[in-house]
């Protein structure tokens, strides 16, 4: 088995149809307002010839409630997740881990067990790099405190000897695990193969939950994705990644690691994101000379009532307003959180625009009253 460490967003609705990212503009303000024996996935020289997939290469939509890019300094995910390189016995391991709490000048990083321990053999010259601190490694003690079942390790760094400051830490990051169904997207965020941050966009699927275990389904986690995060498709932290055997991934629910942590005496920082009404994953189903057929995630808390809460999606025009060419018939949705397939009808004789973005709009019935949209690129 290779270990994996290293020896790392009609009561009208519009939408915007180009699939790929979404656009930032105005979009998204709210209107009114196993296999048995598993490889772990950190422990072993780091294959030179290996490279992640370069972003440029692939992408997908941003979820609407996204308003920066997978990766970018200033995304609050990427502010809670460190890089870790150590020296284990005769070799470098490195791996990720996610911040969860501060107290007396130390800031306190949970990490998957293997990354700084082999064995009886503990980890030396524990460094640890900050998104907001690009290039330089801070030196981190490697706490007693280890869980083997849970292959869960904690590091410590002291503020005020390293000279970090934390007020760019956000500390509502975590999401739902129990909220992933089968299918549902789950991405990592990690030390990939040597590179700080990396995620892919197209993603993985998650597969199962087991007690204080997620299975997804991957090909793309590797080397150094150890002790980084799962996020779900609101890049929400639901799991620490532990370990891999193709195609399956492995890692630890966030939950379970905040009640085991909790109950040996940390303090925890690290909280729930509170969920807003969204929009999110549009994709385009069906097109023909006439119909549009897309789909989308959405999610609504329920603050304008639980009935008659409609979804449409509408066709913009190239001066941004919506267009009178097309029916968009609107439905029902519940609340929590759910996916929405969404008809456009091209009227005869109209439309001789070409269509570049469509907007999908979730409004309350009851009174009349717009509660978010959110615009896609089409093409």
């Amino acid at each position: 088995m290779k270990r994996f460490g290293l020896s790392v967003e009609c009561l009208v609705l519009i939408v915007c149809i180009t699939c790929g990212l979404c656009v930032p503009a105005r979009a998204g303000d709210e209107i009114a307002q196993k296999k048995n024996d598993p490889k772990p996935a950190g422990d072993e020289a780091i294959p030179s010839q290996q490279k992640a997939i370069p972003s440029q290469q692939k992408k997908r939509s941003k979820s609407a409630a996204g308003s920066q890019e997978n990766g970018t300094a200033e995304d609050p995910l990427n502010s809670s997740i460190v890089m870790i390189k150590c020296q284990v016995g005769e070799e470098e391991s490195i791996g990720a881990g996610i911040i969860f709490g501060t107290t007396d000048g130390r800031l306190y990083v949970a990490t998957a067990n293997h990354v700084v321990r082999k064995g009886t053999t503990k980890a030396q010259n524990v460094r640890v790099q900050f998104k907001w601190l690009p290039g330089e490694w801070k030196l981190a003690e490697l706490l007693d405190y280890a869980n083997s079942k849970l292959d869960l390790a904690l590091l410590a760094i002291d503020l005020r000897t390293q000279g970090i400051q934390t007020n760019v830490l956000h500390w509502d990051q975590v999401g739902d695990p129990g909220s992933l169904k089968p299918g549902d997207s789950v991405f990592s965020v990690g030390y990939p193969h040597g590179e700080p941050w990396r995620t892919y966009v197209s993603g993985d699927k998650f597969f199962e939950s087991s007690g204080a275990f997620i299975r997804f389904e991957s090909i793309l986690i590797g080397p150094g994705n150890s002790g980084g995060v799962l996020v779900n498709d609101y890049r929400e932290i639901v799991g620490m990644i532990i370990d891999f055997e193709p195609p399956d991934g492995r890692a630890l629910n966030i939950q379970s690691i905040l009640d085991a942590l909790k109950e040996n005496g940390y303090s925890v920082n690290l909280s729930r994101k509170e969920r807003r009404n969204d929009i999110g994953n549009f994709s385009v189903l069906q097109v023909s000379d006439t119909d549009f057929l897309v789909k989308v995630d959405y999610t609504y808390t329920g603050d304008h009532g639980t009935d008659g809460i409609i979804l449409a999606a509408h066709p913009l025009q190239p001066d941004g307003l919506i267009s009178g060419d097309f029916d968009c018939p609107p439905i029902l949705v519940n609340s929590g959180r759910g996916t929405a397939t969404l008809t456009i009808k091209r009227k005869p004789g109209t439309a001789t625009f070409a269509i570049s973005t469509i907007r999908v709009t979730m409004n309350a019935e009851r009174d009349r009253q717009g509660i978010i949209f959110r615009d896609f690129p089409y093409r």
